[in-house]
């Protein structure tokens, strides 16, 4: 009897143990404000991630060699160089490490992805001459800063949840500016998440 109350009590610990491991990776990736970095850091873990990118007008304009080098990381292929402009839109989508869908048009683009079956993300991208936007929604909910640049929102397979919706100022040279949108409400969201998984 005592053994079946230390197992599980030592049960109890080891799922903790990685509840928070996995809600500390998430902290440090809202950490990350440098765009190598962060896509560096995504992209280690890219199995786990559905990782949804939009931009509004240009994005590609500040982008180094190193930051393009990075996204493809990522196994995305896109001619950014001689492409992308800010007259363009941009939407790419990678589920657990393979690209499900990358497009660069001269037009507004609207696309809707079923991650799962209780939840979808409907992602919008438009340029310069198609009234500039960036949208990415989850079941409804909003999630892009609508900034002009590269918006990022990488979502959790584990929780079923958000973990992180970060901009970066791509239009502008490298270090680029970085806001991540609302951490504090993601985060808690994503704890109350786990929590259920035990």
């Amino acid at each position: 009897e005592n053994y079946e109350v230390a197992q599980e009590a030592s049960n109890q610990y080891e799922l903790f143990y990685k509840d928070y491991a996995k809600l500390c990776e998430v902290a440090n990736m809202m950490s990350v404000y440098d765009f190598d970095e962060y896509i560096e850091y995504v992209a280690e873990r890219k199995e786990n991630y559905v990782i949804c990118i939009a931009s509004k007008s240009d994005m590609s304009t500040g982008l180094s060699n190193s930051n393009i080098n990075k996204l493809r990381s990522l196994g995305l292929s896109a001619d950014f160089y001689n492409e992308m402009t800010d007259f363009n839109s941009y939407i790419a989508i990678i589920d657990g490490g393979k690209v499900v869908y990358e497009r660069i048009s001269d037009r507004k683009q609207n696309y809707e992805y079923e991650i799962s079956d209780d939840t979808e993300v409907s992602i919008v991208s438009s340029g310069y001459y198609s009234s500039p936007e960036v949208s990415m929604k989850y079941n409804g909910k909003e999630y892009a800063l609508d900034i002009n640049g590269v918006d990022i929102v990488v979502f959790d397979k584990y929780s079923n949840c958000v973990v992180d919706s970060v901009w970066f100022n791509t239009y502008m040279p490298d270090p680029h500016d970085c806001n991540h949108n609302n951490p504090l409400d993601i985060i808690s969201e994503y704890w109350i998440q786990i929590g259920k998984k035990g």
